[in-house]
């Protein structure tokens, strides 16, 4: 006989999934599906959760739809020609906003917001660099965007007033990724494609140059981060350099002063400590704290494209160029625990992006292909479910943090779109021949199960 609990009953966040329609999910709490959680509970010897298997949400997966009413195009300011979008990203959910920032190929910015369902409004826009954005981040309490050009400069928005707070220059080449400390708001990190970290305090004081604009320098520096140690000789090599050594992706780990950052041409992951300032601004060789192993699944090593760290902080997936996206445990860096692939994934450029679930359980990312794929990441052996609806490389993806039923992709047939979960329109496209051709759906390849996930 089971005894009632006095305990109070605990809440859990939904993430915007209770009530979704045809399954009545109201009465299962997240934790059941959750994998951290559930592994969590299992190594803690609770064996009548260690019992239950995660629940399969992949219905919800196939009811990802893209109308005629969620697509957004970047015009130029005649309204001439359509301009390309490179980078996309939902802000962090202050204030229960669903706001987009988009940066496109000639230095534009606009913020849209999505919370009326088929509608898309355009909040703001201004011209932020004269060169191309690669990357956007938005600060912690969303009120600012720092943006990484194209020019070798990042700077920092007001998005209120759309002025330029301050500038950040240091990288001798475009700016590839950008991103702020996940807890300190002074804090942020770039990575270039000439093979520099650099690490901003933005309370470190800046001067102003002739133009009145404050400009920042680095407060550390990692150079030659990823150089492949097996040619050394590309130290001296000043016009290959470019070629060989850059830096796709930095990410802030959970770990307190940690840095990860992800190599175009070594195929590593390295984790690197800056808690002291200044602490790598004179070595040209410097030593990451922790560097990842090779995959068994490529016979030379691969670059990678992108990071993204699951909200516990334990999970780091990277987007690689041998069309794999590979799982990490930052508690211990060495080989990837799980590895993502389909026989149609293709990451062909370093444009392609990754994003995670509110909920850590999906995995989504661009692909060169076309479409958008999804993964289970408890199930890394099952095939994804895909999205289909752009015209040319899916480059960005970006999962709304506070509704697991919206995502947004940008791809370079120069289209932004919005993905819905929605039942009734699921079924209306299925049924209607005309739309299944004008409409994003979802689609899913017939599955083939094997034993592969654990690399």
């Amino acid at each position: 006989m089971l005894l009632a609990s006095n305990r109070p009953e605990k809440t859990y966040k939904n993430y915007g999934l209770m009530n979704i329609s045809p399954n009545d999910l109201s009465s299962i709490p997240l934790s059941l599906y959750n994998p951290v959680n559930y592994l969590k509970n299992r190594e803690m010897g609770y064996n009548y959760i260690s019992k239950l298997q995660p629940l399969s949400l992949r219905f919800l997966l196939r009811s990802f739809i893209s109308t005629d009413n969620d697509i957004y195009k970047c015009n130029d300011e005649e309204q001439l020609s359509i301009i390309p979008p490179f980078a996309c990203r939902y802000n962090n959910g202050k204030n229960n906003r669903k706001l987009i920032a988009i940066a496109d190929e000639i230095g534009n910015v606009r913020i849209i917001n999505t919370e009326k369902d088929g509608e898309i409004e355009l909040k703001t826009q201004w011209l932020a660099h004269e060169n191309a954005i690669f990357d956007i981040a938005w600060s912690l309490d969303d009120k600012k965007l720092i943006t990484a050009g194209g020019d070798q400069t990042a700077l920092l928005w007001d998005i209120e007033t759309n002025k330029c707070l301050s500038g950040f220059q240091g990288h001798s080449s475009s700016i590839k990724s950008i991103v702020f400390h996940r807890e300190n708001p002074f804090i942020c990190a770039s990575g270039a494609r000439e093979g520099n970290i650099m690490i901003w305090d933005l309370r470190c004081t800046g001067t102003v140059n002739e133009n009145g604009d404050y400009i920042n320098k680095p407060a550390n520096i990692i150079r030659n981060a990823h150089v492949p140690m097996s040619n050394s000789s590309l130290r001296k090599k000043k016009d290959k350099i470019n070629q060989h050594i850059g830096v796709a992706a930095v990410h802030f780990l959970n770990k307190p002063g940690y840095l990860a950052s992800a190599g175009t041409a070594d195929g590593l992951i390295k984790f690197w400590d800056i808690r002291s300032n200044g602490s790598y601004l004179h070595r040209s060789n410097p030593i990451p704290a922790e560097v990842s192993i090779h995959s068994i699944y490529s016979k030379r090593p691969h670059g990678f494209s992108s990071l993204s760290l699951d909200s516990t902080g334990k999970y780091l997936f990277s987007a690689c160029t041998d069309n794999s996206i590979y799982m990490y445990n930052t508690l211990n860096l060495g080989k990837p625990i799980r590895r993502f692939t389909s026989s149609t994934y293709k990451c062909s450029t370093f444009y392609i992006k990754t994003s995670i679930s509110p909920d850590n359980r999906f995995i989504a990312s661009g692909s060169s292909d076309n479409h958008v794929y999804i993964w289970d990441i408890t199930a890394p052996h099952r095939q994804p479910i895909k999205l289909k609806g752009h015209e040319n490389e899916v480059t960005a993806v970006s999962w709304c943090p506070m509704d697991i039923k919206q995502m947004v992709t940008c791809s370079d047939d120069t289209s932004i779109r919005i993905w819905n979960m929605n039942h009734e329109l699921e079924e209306k496209c299925k049924n209607d021949l005309f739309l299944k051709t004008t409409w994003g759906h979802a689609i899913e390849d017939i599955p083939i199960e094997n034993s592969e996930g654990i690399v």
